[in-house]
């Protein structure tokens, strides 16, 4: 999951790579759900700490800012 959030917020800031959105959102789409499975993981014993500390600890909010802007920009173009 790291390394698709890694790649994804490369291609989105264009450091050391070309900016790609298209890149950069496959990537960030591809953490994203890994990151959704995760966490219904981590909510089955239906703990709502195992839910909120599941964020604390994997949740990324500059990932998910990223992905949340760039399927704005998709939603726009289409």
């Amino acid at each position: 999951m790291a390394a698709l959030a890694y790649l994804g917020l490369m291609y989105y800031r264009g450091e050391q790579v070309a900016p790609d959105d298209e890149l950069a959102y496959q990537y960030l789409e591809r953490w994203d759900s890994l990151y959704q499975q995760r966490k219904d993981q981590a909510r089955s014993d239906d703990s709502v700490w195992s839910g909120l500390l599941f964020d604390e600890r994997f949740g990324n909010q500059e990932v998910q800012d990223a992905l949340l802007h760039l399927r704005f920009r998709k939603s726009q173009s289409e």
